[in-house]
């Protein structure tokens, strides 16, 4: 009886780490998909700024400009003048508002792209873990079943120890 119920203890065990390890193999996939997303709008945000610093230099210019012709004015015209110098001074506002919220975007995404990255490596991580406990627990499981099937010289088997890996004893 105690035999039967070991060997259904290490089944169940055994379907439970391969559970896990499918588990964690779709968390990979979706964050892989996490990091194609933030990578995409990273640059989206990227070739945005470019195009909104060429917008602001040439607004810089004509405000530039503007602020010489209303130096250079009559009177009667200075009104005109400094009516479309603010309303270029507006404009050129507006668009520097819009490279600062731009830059703040940039520097979130790439942050965020890094997190994702990082929880990335220890997703791997831990599939490359539960895969090698797999298949060191077959590998035990079958030296169990038939003794002598698996040799030392022949296959290794190691187990986790901690956070360290030390060789198993042969049995």
């Amino acid at each position: 009886m105690a035999y039967r119920q070991l060997t259904a203890k290490l089944s169940s065990v055994a379907e439970l780490a391969k559970e896990n390890l499918e588990d964690v193999v779709a968390k990979i996939a979706s964050k892989k998909v996490d990091i194609k997303r933030k990578e995409k709008a990273r640059e989206k945000v990227r070739k945005n700024l470019i195009k909104l610093d060429g917008v602001l230099r040439s607004l810089q210019e004509k405000a530039k400009e503007r602020l010489r012709l209303l130096i250079n004015t009559s009177a009667r015209d200075r009104d005109d003048c400094l009516f479309a110098l603010k309303v270029r001074l507006e404009e050129l506002h507006a668009k520097r508002a819009a490279v600062s919220n731009a830059r703040t975007e940039m520097r979130n995404l790439s942050f965020a792209l890094h997190q994702h990255k990082r929880r990335l490596t220890v997703l791997e991580h831990q599939a490359e873990r539960a895969t090698l406990r797999e298949r060191t627990d077959a590998l035990l499981r079958i030296e169990k079943a038939i003794p002598g099937a698996v040799r030392p010289g022949n296959e290794r088997i190691r187990r986790p120890c901690g956070l360290a890996w030390r060789e198993a004893e042969p049995p």
